[in-house]
């Protein structure tokens, strides 16, 4: 059995990422790895990519298997024992300074909360797909999922957080206007006049996705009609709408179209460049 010490973190790192207000990452434990009782300086969501364990605070006990996720507010004592096959652990830990303006707008993260494969495994899942794609749109896509975990973490407790409708039409001209650029929920949620957390709730409520995922699209829509009214180079489109490069443009077209931007231009339009 490995009986790790107390610290940051444990097991071995597979990676980490520092965003924002944000730092994700990764960590692999051995079989039965036990971690004596500890805790965190920041609060921090945790979600079983693989594997699974055991895990006690207090009076409460907690059997966490693959997809379940569990959020710890800062300073909560806590132990884990992993199973025979161990476990991966995807980590999203939050500032004190966005926690204090999330606080601001009425969502007070100050207990524990868990799900097994329900929204909050859900959400905490795409966390993980866009730490792993980190494309130009991820650190929008970071933000806004944050916002809506936090929000159904306060929901589980208190009423939905209240307020008054932003000026949509607003915020949708600002992200036409800035499409090919970065765009964040504090900038958004200045131009509605709103908190950022009811921006990500009410937007998501208002048009079926999150703001980074109707940038994505956004992105993609543009480029559909680029490429079949011209015969621009295909690099030369996906830098103008944002994309790191062709092969990342390629592959975010692809998985939304299904088809490649090639293959789409040769079928939906005459100007071909070969």
């Amino acid at each position: 059995m490995h009986d790790l010490p107390p610290g940051r973190f444990f097991g071995t790192s597979a990676g980490n990422w520092r965003i924002g207000a944000f730092e994700l990452s990764e960590s692999v434990y051995p079989a039965h790895a036990r971690l004596r009782p500890h805790a965190h300086a920041r609060a921090y969501l945790g979600l079983v990519v693989r594997g699974g364990h055991r895990e006690s605070a207090g009076t409460q006990e907690r059997s966490c298997g693959p997809a379940s996720v569990v959020f710890h507010p800062a300073s909560e004592l806590h132990a884990n024992q992993f199973s025979p096959s161990g476990g991966r652990i995807f980590r999203l830990e939050m500032d004190e300074e966005w926690l204090s303006r999330l606080r601001d707008g009425g969502v007070t993260l100050d207990r524990p909360a868990e799900s097994h494969r329900g929204p909050l495994s859900q959400i905490a899942s795409r966390m993980l797909a866009e730490f792993r794609a980190r494309d130009g749109v991820s650190s929008l896509m970071i933000e806004g999922l944050a916002l809506e975990f936090a929000t159904l973490v306060a929901r589980g407790r208190d009423a939905a957080v209240t307020g008054r409708a932003p000026a949509w039409l607003a915020v949708v001209d600002h992200l036409h206007a800035r499409v090919a650029g970065e765009v964040r929920l504090d900038e958004l949620s200045r131009v509605a006049g709103v908190h950022p957390a009811h921006l990500a709730r009410v937007f998501r409520s208002r048009h079926g996705c999150s703001v980074g995922e109707y940038v994505r699209r956004l992105r993609v829509d543009l480029a559909a009609r680029e490429l079949t009214a011209s015969d621009r180079p295909i690099a030369d489109i996906a830098l103008a709408l944002g994309f790191a490069d062709q092969s990342h443009f390629s592959r975010v077209f692809a998985r939304w179209i299904g088809k490649s931007p090639g293959r789409y231009r040769r079928l939906h339009s005459t100007h071909i460049r070969e």
